[in-house]
């Protein structure tokens, strides 16, 4: 199966009939905004109904942009508007949705996991499995006890990257139930696809994530300012929102890089697509990350990719060391992006043994082959 280059790789469940007596699964979420977590509760939904399994999904708060494009494609879909500020307040009207909604497994994704453990226990008795995405590095006592909590309460716990299987173990959380690392997934790496020859001018850079400390703009905006020092004409564009865009904007005025960056805010899937096939390289410096669904979109598109060594980044990149770069590291992120502008040939058949390596590792038939085997383990518990 092929893609087309111009449009994001989708799935309709229109004409999927799921088999009479099919493993029922709901998944339960916070939201399902365009953020990383969110998208792969869509990824699994959208391949574990094509797989077979009756999969549905239960939104606690808002649809978001990405449920309303689940329900509009004709995937079951139940959103409860609980109340976001108390978080006791989200169990009754969860605990009905439970009991309303026929499964044989709970597959809960992020959020307030105490109060949803507790929720589910008094809705159900399938079991009930926990995927931990991306808190390596909690910042707050309050996150780590209401993990904890949950723990106690759940059957089967899953972590997305070798980093969280630490944070699990430092916190006791592997001592309550049984423990697996699931990585994400994506259905555009099972897919071949075309990537446009690259048009001529400058190279252009491609940021993609919250505008958050963690995810560290500023070594992005500091390598900017060593390659126009060097004469490499480069621009940057920052796809994403948060809480530090006004420092990382003073930063860029610092540095005078205003006519060099773009501050495009959140983008739809689609441009981000057209972004990503329009890019030289993606550049993910991060202090903290999981398995990052930006990273595995543009491996799929053949995007040369820069990363820090953090989460499973190397484990996606490892056919490519070269571009990855230490946390902080200015001087690390100029060498490649340098080495990417002299040789764009070389960095594409990189690129090509990159993605060939991680499709069997990180598509979207990875990902639902574990979690089945995860689901059929917590049955027989």
């Amino acid at each position: 199966m092929t893609a087309s280059v111009g449009e994001p790789i989708t799935d309709d469940v229109r004409g999927i009939h799921v088999p009479a007596g099919a493993l029922r699964v709901v998944h339960v979420v916070t939201e399902l905004q365009l953020a990383g977590l969110e998208r792969v509760v869509a990824e699994l939904v959208q391949g574990q109904r094509l797989a077979g399994i009756d999969a549905s999904a239960i939104v606690v708060h808002d649809a978001g942009a990405l449920g309303e494009r689940l329900v509009a494609s004709g995937y079951p879909l139940l959103v409860l508007n609980a109340p976001k500020v108390r978080p006791w307040q989200r169990v009754e009207p969860l605990t009905r949705a439970l009991q309303a909604v026929p499964h044989d497994i709970v597959h809960m994704h992020g959020g307030n996991w105490w109060s949803y453990a507790r929720s589910i226990r008094a809705a159900t008795r399938a079991p009930f499995v926990y995927t931990l995405h991306g808190e390596q590095y909690p910042q707050l006592f309050r996150i780590r006890l209401v993990e904890f909590l949950g723990s106690v309460r759940t059957d089967h716990l899953v972590l997305v990257s070798e980093d969280l299987r630490h944070y699990a173990h430092r916190w006791w959380l592997d001592r309550w139930c049984p423990m697996d690392i699931v990585r994400n997934g994506i259905g555009k790496l099972d897919i071949d696809c075309e990537r446009p020859a690259r048009a001529a001018g400058p190279i252009r850079l491609l940021h993609v994530a919250r505008l958050d400390e963690v995810k560290r703009q500023d070594v992005t905006l500091g390598a900017l300012r060593q390659l126009l020092d060097l004469g490499i004409d480069t621009r940057v564009e920052f796809c994403g929102r948060g809480g530090d865009q006004a420092a990382y904007v003073a930063l860029a005025e610092e540095l005078e890089l205003q006519p060099f960056i773009t501050w495009l805010g959140v983008v739809p899937e689609q441009d981000v697509h057209q972004l990503m096939l329009a890019a030289d390289a993606l550049v993910l410096p991060s202090d903290s990350e999981g398995t990052s669904i930006a990273l595995l979109e543009a491996v799929a598109l053949r995007l040369p990719c820069i990363v820090s060594n953090v989460g499973d980044s190397g484990a996606v990149m490892r056919k490519a060391p070269e571009w990855i770069i230490g946390r902080g590291d200015i001087e690390g992120l100029v060498r490649v992006v340098t080495g990417i502008a002299r040789d764009p040939v070389g960095a594409m058949q990189l690129a090509d043994r990159v993605k060939n390596d991680a499709r069997g590792r990180f598509g979207r038939s990875a990902m639902i082959d574990a979690y089945t085997d995860v689901y059929e383990r917590a049955r027989r518990q």
